[in-house]
Order: C-alpha cells, then sequence, then structure tokens
C-alpha cells in the first residue's frame, strides 16, 4: 500500500471584501489634526500573501483632508476642516492584496462635516443712518437690522439687541426681527440725536456677537408757541416825537428750530 500526500497550494482566486460597503463617519469641524475618524476593514478568504491586503484612497480626497494607514485601515484627518467652505467628503477606499496577479475590492466613506460655534453674526450694512419725527408715537418702526451667520441651528440663530447709547430709553429692538422702534415720547428740544449700539448674538456655546453703530436724528416738529419774556414793557416817548418815531424793540422766543 502506498500513501500520497497531495498538497494542495492557495491560488489568488478570492479578492479582499470588505466589512461594510459604505462607512458613514461624522466629525466636527474644529477636529484637530491627526485625529483618527474611521477604521475600514477587509478580509481575504485566501493564505499568505495572497491574503495580505494593503489600503489606499483612491479618489474624493482632492483636498488631501484624510489620510490612511496602508496595513490597519485607519483614516485620519490630515488637514482642518471648515464646514462653511465643505460639509461633506465621500472617500473611496481600495484594498488591494499581494497576489501576483492582485485583487481589489473598493467601499465607500462619506464625512458628514459637523458644524461648531465658529462664526459670529455679520450685519447686511456696516452703520445705519435714519430720522424720525419727534411726534412719532410709540411702537413706530424706525429702522431694521439684519445679521446673518454661515453656522447651523442654534449656532446660526441670531437675537438683537440695543446695548448702547439709549440714554433715555426712547428705543426698544425685537429681539427675533431686529425692528427698531420707539418706545418712549421723543422730544426734539431735549435730545435731536441718538447714537445707538444694535448687538446681534447666535445662540451657539460660547455665544459668538457682532455689533453695529445705528444713529436717529429726531427732526423738529413746530410743537411750540413763541413766548415774550416774563413781566410788563415800559417805554417813555416825548409827545413831541414824530410819526414813524421808534419807540421800542419787543422780542419773542421759539424753543422749535429753523
Amino acid at each position: 500500500t502506498t500513501v500520497v500526500s497531495v498538497v494542495i497550494t492557495d491560488a489568488n482566486d478570492n479578492a479582499p471584501k470588505f466589512t461594510r460597503d459604505v462607512y458613514e463617519p461624522s466629525i466636527f469641524e474644529s477636529t484637530e489634526v491627526n485625529a483618527q475618524v474611521v477604521k475600514v476593514t477587509a478580509r481575504d478568504s485566501d493564505s499568505g500573501v495572497n491574503a495580505k491586503i494593503t489600503y489606499s484612497i483612491t479618489s474624493g480626497n482632492e483636498d488631501q483632508k484624510f489620510s490612511i494607514d496602508i496595513e490597519s485601515g485607519q483614516i485620519s484627518l490630515a488637514g482642518s476642516l471648515d464646514r462653511e467652505t465643505k460639509a461633506g467628503y465621500s472617500l473611496v477606499v481600495m484594498a488591494v492584496d499581494h497576489g501576483t496577479v492582485t485583487l481589489n475590492s473598493t467601499c465607500r466613506v462619506k464625512v458628514t462635516v459637523l458644524d461648531n460655534n465658529d462664526q459670529a453674526p455679520k450685519f447686511t450694512t456696516h452703520f445705519i443712518t435714519e430720522s424720525i419725527s419727534e411726534n412719532a408715537r410709540p411702537g413706530t418702526v424706525v429702522a431694521i437690522v439684519t445679521a446673518v451667520d454661515g453656522d447651523l441651528g442654534n449656532n446660526a440663530q441670531v437675537s438683537y439687541a440695543i446695548t448702547a447709547g439709549d440714554v433715555d430709553t426712547a428705543f426698544n429692538i425685537d429681539s427675533a426681527t431686529g425692528k427698531i422702534y420707539v418706545a418712549n415720547n421723543l422730544d426734539y428740544e431735549h435730545r435731536s440725536q441718538y447714537r445707538l449700539t444694535v448687538t446681534a448674538s447666535d445662540f451657539g456655546s460660547p455665544r459668538l456677537s457682532s455689533s453695529i453703530a445705528c444713529t436717529i436724528n429726531i427732526r423738529d416738529d413746530n410743537d411750540n408757541s413763541p413766548y415774550f419774556p416774563p413781566g410788563s414793557i415800559t417805554w417813555q416817548i416825548e409827545e413831541s416825537s414824530q410819526i414813524g418815531s421808534n419807540v421800542g424793540t419787543i422780542s419773542a422766543n421759539d424753543a422749535d428750530s429753523g
């Protein structure tokens, strides 16, 4: 009787196969460079060098924001992110075995960049100048300020407030709409101009804000009667004075202007 031993050698007939077709990690835009993002894993049913796998990013990484460990498949952050510039990346990762004739497969890694509160509200103009009659009633809208925030969610929600210059509490502002309106009676003769500072703040953590100068000029209305100085006036004139002779001058004052 003869015993024949047959050794079957491995042929590279199995391509690497990823454990997932799609990986969907999320990362905050403030994440530091070299931080780990996600690890992709592929397995090869062959043996020896035919089962050894090397990883690479083949597309979607034109900005060089990501790197991959060729042996472990660990994807790390290679460059700083800015969600306001780019909110996501779609990478194609390839796993290649080391057979004489190499085989490969790919998976997709969809990276979502999450928002941080890194954008302060920005007003749509640098300053505002408006005018309003001194007889304007409380509730009259004087101006509307608008600020926009490039972030998302609460980080982009804006609240408005008058933070300086409203010495007489003459004005108020709708915190949601930015409408500035008369809050109390105005009086040109008391104050003809208000220089307000309006601040827009977001709801992020920490809160970010910016401010704008708003000058409101009060227009004079004819709301004051002329008045003579108090007391009586007495002049003396000779009986021989000619017709048209100057007797005296009477002056009246008016608190209005113009």
